[in-house]
């Protein structure tokens, strides 16, 4: 993959989107394996799941074997009081306000620019399905205005 020059560091010009709702991991690890992901990097503010594969230790287990760098990046996780709020109303727009001007205003630039240092191409995971109900949207948009293309899988 082709660097391009970034926020104060070199950076990836791609990254995938994907989602596991739905899918088993060997569907899930075919699909990271037939895009040449080799870092995951979990956007989940815990990398908990009521899925025993996709609890954050066991995939990254499970993503050795395919030469697939997992990286756990809380960070970038929506809290889950705001997010059950969120949730019981049907509206996400106090949740969405409250991520943009605590992630992508802030945190999200400083941890792309540590992901230079890992393996290249790297797809950024959610839950849902949907990214409407996902703060992985508000990710994706930011990293398109400064020139990332970003590919759902």
């Amino acid at each position: 993959m082709r660097w391009v020059k970034g926020v104060g560091e070199l950076r990836q010009n791609v990254f995938f989107n994907t989602h596991y709702y739905g899918r088993s991991i060997l569907e899930f690890v075919q699909i990271l394996v037939s895009h040449g992901v080799k870092t995951l990097v979990d956007t989940r503010s815990k990398p908990t799941s009521r899925r025993y594969e996709f609890y954050g230790q066991n995939l990254a287990r499970s993503l050795v074997q395919y030469s697939i760098v997992y990286f756990s990046a809380p960070q970038l996780g929506c809290p889950d009081s705001l997010r059950l709020r969120a949730w019981r109303r049907g509206d996400y727009n106090e949740l969405w306000d409250w991520y943009t001007k605590n992630v992508i205003t802030g945190q999200l630039w400083g941890f792309i620019e540590e992901l230079a240092s890992y393996p290249k191409l790297v797809a950024l995971m959610r839950v849902e399905r949907d990214p409407a109900f996902c703060h992985r949207h508000l990710i994706e948009d930011a990293l398109k205005r400064v020139g990332y293309k970003v590919i759902d899988i």
